[in-house]
């Protein structure tokens, strides 16, 4: 589905550099380095947003650069950090505005959709509600609804759960899920590597704007590693509901 070869970007003094990586229908690539090292820079350069000076993205073998604005809707869309709205858009309308480049002339199909998504993210009783109202995670969340209900076939999520509390953030890796069994994909930015070893089918792990590892998260996110990448230091243990490493620290 998405392959990407030898990237490299330039953005003002910044580079990225020699990424390569290929994903399919329902994996997750979580996307793990150190503040700085190309993660949010990466995934705009998925939707050209930034000039890709070397290499391809391609998406079932299209060129992401030779698509129109139009047709890199239909296919990814990215849920980044800085948001912006008008003071009178609501969370209906925002989700709405999402089905734009995929909308259908089905009324009643629409709108099922835009209220099945409101549902999911427990936003039915926001729908009315202006953006410029909400708390900083109810905002999160309706742009996650919006990200959801655009039906693409690559999410690209620029750290998610940021303003996040527990309740929403675990309900939004199990969202992820959801994108799983629809047989799409979705590429996260995460900065906690428990998520990452729990949730992620690979990762991708960026330092100075160069990928230093990429693979399966057990193989990848070994103890030695994670400390000297972050310059921490763990305890690792067992997660006794399912088995698997996690990492204290």
């Amino acid at each position: 589905m998405l392959k990407v070869e030898q990237l490299h970007v330039e953005v003002g003094t910044f580079q990225l550099r020699g990424v390569e990586l290929e994903l399919e229908r329902g994996e997750v690539l979580g996307v793990l380095g150190p503040n700085g090292s190309g993660k949010s820079t990466f995934l705009k350069s998925l939707l050209n947003l930034y000039p890709i000076r070397n290499g391809t993205v391609t998406i079932d073998e299209r060129n992401v650069q030779k698509m129109t604005a139009s047709e890199r809707a239909r296919h990814i869309t990215l849920l980044s950090q800085m948001k912006t709205w008008t003071m009178a858009q609501t969370v209906y309308d925002l989700v709405e505005a999402a089905r734009y480049a995929v909308r259908t002339h089905d009324a009643k199909h629409e709108q099922a959709i835009i209220n099945n998504v409101l549902q999911q993210f427990e936003l039915s009783a926001y729908k009315n509600r202006p953006l410029a109202h909400l708390s900083g995670g109810e905002l999160q969340r309706a742009y996650m609804a919006k990200a959801f209900a655009q039906e693409v076939d690559l999410i690209l999520f620029d750290e998610p759960t940021t303003h996040l509390d527990l309740h929403y953030r675990a309900q939004f890796f199990e969202q992820l899920l959801y994108v799983k069994r629809a047989n799409k994909a979705s590429i996260v930015i995460v900065h906690d590597v428990n998520d990452a070893i729990h949730y992620c089918d690979r990762v991708l792990v960026l330092r100075e704007g160069s990928p230093i590892a990429y693979g399966q998260p057990v193989d990848v996110l070994t103890q030695s590693f994670v400390e000297q990448l972050y310059e921490v230091t763990m305890t690792s243990v067992i997660d006794p509901r399912n088995g698997m490493t996690k990492y204290l620290y």
